[in-house]
């Protein structure tokens, strides 16, 4: 085993981040990992560990004290303490994902030493919209990214990892949260400052973000993993831009684990009627830009020379 799949989850986040899991199973060989950070007692790590079992994912759970006082999203930086001895590279996967084909592509891909990951969205907004660009620049700023990194600053949600590195990404993260003031984007930032030298980036069809879905980038982009990066989720309900097609798994999944339906997390008929408000509001304000012939330009032109097309 030299290269696995790894997810981290806490309580409240073993839903979603199964059924990606279940996905991702059926769309590759390699070992796939759900690693729970918390107390390993209760009825929903035993819930989730026994479905995982039966459909051949790895269910572990490790104290809360590994990652000491951070957040969970720096727990990323540890998985080389989460996964098995052998495993030399991991592809590490955000619970919010769905995984809609083959990732051996991105498994297999020979690059020892390196982070394989893919832009982030906000390089494509930061173009195409002037009042988003601004703030993502304000936000580059806050963060200290160099202005030279900014059209490579990578999304931290879908990132092949190179284990023997952690160790050394880790103590780079411990110096920066302590002595940097603002990092908007936390771990995400951190990985754009502290591993720069060491990225090469992917297309973005291995790690699409949902709010594209329906545009033009979309068909251009063709994804394997799409990543719901922005509230609310596709887990909350069937709502534009992703419908019943990502709705629908998680429906699917209760189907057939019963139990697993007081974790699922839905919205209500007011919750519903707001988001739909605020979709059509973001339509006029956002995603008529996300739709444009500029936004499939500026995608078509970043994604030139990208690893794994």
């Amino acid at each position: 085993m030299t290269v696995a799949i790894c997810y981290i989850a806490t309580n409240g986040y073993l839903f979603q981040t199964v059924v990606s899991a279940l996905q991702a199973r059926q769309h590759t060989t390699a070992p796939v990992f759900v690693c729970h950070l918390g107390d390993p007692d209760g009825d929903e790590v035993d819930l989730f560990s026994s479905i995982c079992e039966e459909n051949g994912v790895t269910f572990t759970s490790t104290p809360r004290a590994l990652i000491g006082d951070q957040h969970p999203v720096f727990a990323r930086f540890y998985v080389d303490q989460l996964l098995p001895a052998g495993v030399r590279d991991a592809l590490y996967l955000d619970g919010d994902t769905q995984i809609l084909g083959d990732l051996d592509p991105l498994l297999g891909h020979d690059g020892p030493g390196r982070i394989l990951a893919a832009r982030d969205p906000m390089v494509l907004i930061q173009k195409i919209h002037t009042g988003l660009g601004r703030k993502i620049s304000a936000w580059w700023d806050a963060a200290g990214i160099d202005q030279a990194a900014r059209p490579d600053y990578v999304n931290a949600g879908v990132m092949r990892l190179p284990l023997a590195q952690l160790a050394d990404v880790r103590a780079g993260v411990t110096r920066l949260t302590s002595t940097q003031e603002s990092l908007p984007f936390a771990d995400q930032d951190a990985v754009n400052i502290l591993c720069r030298d060491a990225l090469d980036v992917v297309a973005m069809a291995w790690n699409f973000p949902g709010f594209l879905l329906g545009t033009p980038v979309e068909r251009a982009a063709r994804p394997r993993i799409v990543h719901f990066m922005s509230s609310p989720r596709p887990w909350s309900a069937s709502l534009p831009p992703w419908g019943d097609e990502y709705f629908r798994p998680y429906a699917a999944f209760v189907d057939r684990y019963p139990r697993a339906d007081v974790y699922w997390q839905r919205f209500t008929v007011a919750q519903k009627a707001r988001y739909r408000a605020q979709h059509a509001y973001k339509y006029v304000t956002e995603r008529r830009s996300y739709a444009s012939k500029a936004a499939l330009r500026v995608f078509e032109e970043q994604e030139r020379g990208v690893l794994l097309p």
